[in-house]
């Protein structure tokens, strides 16, 4: 799903539509909202006078909304609230009577048509879906790169090459790794080097490195989030000389910031206060490797000063490597005035 915040928040107007929405929050682990004089019913759930109002303050504070109710007035409340399909939840409006849970906006990103599946097997009724590869029995390449944990950097390609699926045309395929996993086939011409890709030919490049794609609306490109930034500091460095020198090694070594998965440093640096603004910023997360397991690490650049302040002989390589179960250092230790940082890459799988 789009937003970070993985909660569900359920909607219902009507008795009946308050019981068949107690079920769906307690299957789906969601958030019930009742009308106030429905509210009574059920301990758990939260009340509102008006659905607009309360929809408004919900909106993006959830991976996803499901209505019990009219899907028409569901369009009306929730038009002002669209801001594209790489940002909005995911919506699925169902009948009183669960008959049928609609997919009704952000079927892929926002992992609607997922939502509408599950929604129905809780209420016995039958999912509708209407996005083409779906019906086609097709994985969109939205669905996949989101399975895969993949950033998306041109969203307007992934009509091109959805298109393309659903037209059985060719498409080139650029992922020397593997990454997304995609099985040799008829549509998919694997090829070994991005200059063999053409204008106007769709094409999906996977890749962690900064790459610009010459034809942005036909070649898709996808960065796999698999690089760990391990981090030494000083005591006090601020986030922005964290983030400026993460910025500068990144952009230095030709690597995509979207494919920063992870932050890490010694549990000795948990508290400090620019790693976590750092990876607030940066909207990820920042992991704390217990300082003892650093000891036995083997590391390009051990450094007899960081031994004697900090009894290992490295935090930013070490932790990199120890965050990817001993991947791939892809850029040693560097240095800024008072932090160092290495980048390691997560081994496929």
């Amino acid at each position: 799903m789009n937003n970070q915040n993985r909660r569900l928040a359920v909607y219902a107007l009507t008795s009946q539509g308050a019981e068949l929405g107690f079920k769906l929050s307690h299957g789906l682990d969601a958030d019930l909202y009742l009308s106030k004089n429905r509210a009574n019913l059920y301990s758990t759930a939260m009340w509102f006078d008006s659905l607009k109002q309360i929809v408004q303050e919900n909106f993006d504070n959830y991976a996803g909304h499901i209505f019990i109710a009219a899907s028409g007035l569901v369009i009306r409340i929730i038009s002002p609230l669209l801001a594209g399909k790489e940002k909005d939840p995911g919506i699925v409006v169902l009948d009183q009577y669960g008959n049928f849970a609609v997919s009704l906006v952000s079927g892929h990103l926002g992992n609607a048509n997922q939502l509408a599946r599950e929604a129905a097997v809780l209420t016995g009724g039958s999912p509708v879906i209407t996005t083409a590869t779906d019906n086609m029995g097709l994985e969109a390449i939205d669905v996949l790169a989101a399975e895969k944990d993949m950033f998306i950097s041109n969203l307007r390609a992934i009509k091109t090459v959805n298109a393309a699926l659903l037209e059985n045309k060719k498409i080139l395929v650029f992922d020397p790794e593997n990454r997304l996993g995609l099985d040799p086939a008829d549509r998919f011409v694997f090829v070994s080097n991005i200059e063999q890709i053409k204008q106007n030919s769709p094409a999906v490049i996977v890749d962690w490195r900064d790459i610009q794609p010459a034809d942005p609306q036909n070649h898709l490109v996808l960065n796999p989030r698999v690089l760990v930034a391990g981090i030494g500091c000083n005591s006090g460095t601020s986030a922005h000389e964290i983030l400026e020198h993460l910025q500068n090694t990144f952009s230095g070594s030709g690597l995509s910031l979207k494919s920063l998965k992870l932050l890490t440093s010694t549990s000795k640096k948990q508290e400090e206060p620019g790693l976590l603004e750092a990876a607030r910023q940066l909207g990820i997360s920042i992991c704390f490797v217990p300082h003892e397991e650093l000891e036995h690490i083997q590391v390009p650049n051990p450094s007899s000063n960081v031994k004697k302040n900090m009894g290992v002989s490295s935090i930013c390589e070490a932790t990199a490597l120890h965050q990817t179960g001993m991947g791939k250092l892809i850029v040693k230790k560097t240095k800024s005035l008072n932090s160092t940082l290495a980048v390691a890459l997560q081994p496929c799988t």
